[in-house]
């Protein structure tokens, strides 16, 4: 993993991240999360992004259908390889779960 430092692109804040190969996982200062975040912002708490070759669209109509509630989005963001659409939702434990296509 390689830590990368990033200008956001929605609110022109330096952030930092953890990246992968074409995956990252955002760190977020204890201090101060940035939003969305997880539940219950905490040292340990997470928030990860999946990369979809499926289309958010048809994500968002899945989530609909089994009545999944999608926490924001669609929203456009900064990806470990640029721009980026995404939505995002809570899995059981309330964790942050982004998932995204690349623009």
């Amino acid at each position: 993993m390689e830590l990368q430092e990033f200008l956001s692109s929605t609110d022109n804040v330096k952030r930092k991240s953890l990246k992968f190969d074409r995956q990252k996982i955002n760190l977020h200062e204890a201090s101060k999360p940035f939003k969305p975040h997880a539940n219950n912002p905490i040292p340990g708490a997470m928030d990860i992004c999946f990369l979809s070759e499926i289309n958010i669209d048809d994500w968002i109509k899945k989530f609909n259908r089994f009545n999944i509630k999608i926490e924001d989005g669609p929203v456009k963001k900064t990806g470990a390889n640029g721009p980026i659409r995404s939505i995002y939702l809570r899995d059981p434990d309330k964790n942050l779960i982004e998932i995204s296509n690349q623009i």
